[in-house]
């Protein structure tokens, strides 16, 4: 299971456009039985794309602190 969500968390950081639907079919499915484990998935998914958005970030800025010159 974790390679799928794995997977789908890079999916979404790839297509960010493809976010707001995949958030959409999860609301529209609530009322279905196991709609609520579906929105919880949905959510740790989006969760994982803001994380590792985060990271990258942090990443880069304290990359372009750092000064790289030769001994």
């Amino acid at each position: 299971m974790k390679r799928h969500d794995d997977a789908v968390v890079e999916m979404l950081r790839d297509d960010p456009d493809m976010v707001p639907e995949y958030l959409r079919t999860a609301f529209d499915e609530l009322d279905e039985e196991g709609g609520d484990v579906v929105l919880l998935m949905v959510l740790r998914h989006l969760r994982g794309c803001l994380q590792t958005t985060a990271l990258a970030h942090a990443a880069l800025k304290s990359a372009s602190k750092c000064s790289f010159t030769s001994s």
